[in-house]
Parts: structure tokens; sequence; C-alpha cells
């Protein structure tokens, strides 16, 4: 090669230059699998004014749903609305052909209401952040 070569950190990147990434991995990713079926999917809690006050939001590929984030406003908690949203994630996985799904929790968040959901730990990270445990959840859908 015979440009100079420079590496940025960047706290604050472009939308366009990760987007420029992720299409290079998805690129890459079709050498071995042949699909490119990325789909965003979010499912959102709102009240009457529609104000958003709960929700989850990931993706589906490679007949996986992924749970990235999924916040209840504390009041709401322990009331059942919770399991909705995930059940209704998991209803548009499976009918988007998703078999099974995975997330991630803390050890301060909600490890045991996603084992009451049939989530099963299959690894974790200990001391993330320190004194912390970071799991690793899977669920077959279908």
């Amino acid at each position: 090669m015979d440009k100079q070569l420079s590496i940025q950190v960047e706290d604050n990147p472009a939308k366009e230059d990760t987007d420029f990434l992720d299409a290079g991995l998805r690129e890459y990713n079709r050498k071995f699998t042949s699909v490119d079926d990325h789909q965003p999917l979010a499912v959102f809690l709102r009240d009457d004014q529609g104000v958003i006050i709960g929700g989850l939001h990931g993706a589906i590929y490679w007949g996986w749903l992924y749970i990235a984030i999924f916040w209840l406003h504390a009041n709401l908690r322990g009331q059942g609305y919770g399991r909705k949203l995930l059940e209704a994630a998991e209803q548009a996985g499976v009918e988007r052909g998703c078999h099974s799904a995975h997330l991630d929790t803390m050890d301060f968040q909600a490890l045991p209401f996603y084992e009451k959901q049939g989530y099963k730990v299959f690894g974790q990270i200990d001391d993330m952040p320190i004194g912390h445990t970071r799991y690793f959840l899977t669920k077959k859908l279908v």
C-alpha cells in the first residue's frame, strides 16, 4: 500500500462512518452466510398521550431475535408490562422467522425476570463493572 495510513480514536463518530463499517462487515459475512437479513425491531409501551414509558429495541438476523436495550419506567415494573413487551418482541421475531432470541443483562438489572421468562444463561463476564456481573442469555422461540 502506497498511502500513509493513520489510526484515529473518535469519541463521537459520524453515523456514516459507523454505517460504512457495518456495511463492510455485512459484505464479508455474506461470503459465509449468503444472507444479509438484518432488520431493526422495536416494541414500545406508550401512555395515552403517546409518550414512551417503556420498550425495547434490537434486531433480527440469521434466525435470531437480539434484544439490545429493554427499559420500563420504574413505576410500571412488577405489573406484567415487561413480560408483555418481551412476548410481543418474541412473537414478532417468530413471525419474521426467528427460532431463538439472545440478550444480555447485568446482575443489578433483570436477570431473574429473564430467567422467569425462560431465558438461560450461557455466559458471563465478572467485574463488568467492578463488583458486578454481565450475563448473556438465550431462549428457543420455536
